[in-house]
């Protein structure tokens, strides 16, 4: 596919192929807004023009490297969704992309990395991609997609040119994601509050609600897994993130607990167990 026939706005697709045509297009790109079909095509056309060996106007769709391309086969385009069902991008998953970074082409000129849904990255997982956005070998692009960019860091934001290609169009499972997000936010602060009423009233917002429930618990699940990570120092302390408050508040003990209790809790979730009697042992779990 090329950018004209992307269906985009026309002055956006005329950008980013200039850009991409021109040599211009820095080394990370941020595709924010539209529906999520429009970021994955964007995103996709994106890299077979980076990939793409053919001369004149890029990508020319009859070379080798666009063939394969086509196939969703090229070896040097790395596309990564996170976990579709946890919600989330594991941070060893961003390692390994950032590893994998520093090995040269397979074949290509380039090696591109896309990362879809990016939103679903956690800060920590953001800040260990920092790292490879800040210094990245000149061989390498980073295709960034999400909703809306106001999820990531500022200095994710900062280190790539964001493109914005058109208002976002939300989907229930996206709305249901931000949703299970806050709620687990919410869930991990009643932990460090005293008594039980935090959390009573936190999880009584619930009661009715059996796929918001389903989708916090892998969110707060990540959570308790930074402040274990934090705890045990393989992540760096930061203030400002819940998953350190945690970690400076609560045993490894009591975290270790928690996260085998929630995983027990999800595991009879999807097995249709009673759900208010799961519901019930969240709230006896975190008090």
């Amino acid at each position: 596919m090329r950018f004209e026939e992307l269906g985009l706005n026309e002055a956006v697709a005329k950008r980013l192929s200039e850009a991409v045509n021109g040599g211009r297009l820095s080394h990370a790109i941020i595709l924010e807004g539209g529906s999520a079909a429009d970021r994955h095509a964007a995103a996709m056309t994106v890299a077979n023009a980076l990939v793409c060996s053919g001369r004149g106007a890029k990508p020319c769709g009859v070379c080798k490297d666009c063939v394969k391309c086509s196939a969703d086969s090229h070896p040097d385009i790395f596309v990564a969704r996170g976990d579709s069902e946890q919600k989330s991008y594991p941070i060893d998953l961003i390692r390994q992309i950032r590893n994998d970074a520093y090995i040269m082409p397979n074949e290509a000129e380039r090696k591109v990395y896309v990362l879809m849904n990016a939103n679903l990255m956690s800060e920590y997982a953001q800040n260990a991609l920092l790292k490879i956005l800040e210094e990245p070998p000149g061989y390498v692009r980073f295709i960034l997609t999400c909703g809306s960019k106001s999820s990531l860091l500022s200095t994710v934001i900062s280190r790539a040119t964001v493109f914005l290609l058109g208002a976002e169009e939300v989907s229930g499972d996206d709305e249901l994601a931000a949703r299970g997000k806050e709620i687990a936010n919410r869930l991990a602060n009643a932990v460090m509050a005293a008594g039980e009423i935090e959390v009573m009233k936190v999880t009584s917002e619930l009661e009715k609600d059996k796929a918001l429930f389903s989708a916090c618990l892998p969110e707060l699940r990540e959570i308790l897994c930074g402040a274990l990570a934090v705890k045990k120092g393989g992540l760096p302390y930061n203030e400002a993130l819940i998953e350190s408050k945690l970690a400076g508040q609560v045993s490894a003990e009591r975290l270790i607990r928690m996260l085998n209790d929630i995983q027990e809790i999800s595991d009879a979730v999807k097995r249709n167990a009673n759900y208010n009697l799961q519901l019930t042992r969240l709230g006896t779990k975190l008090r």
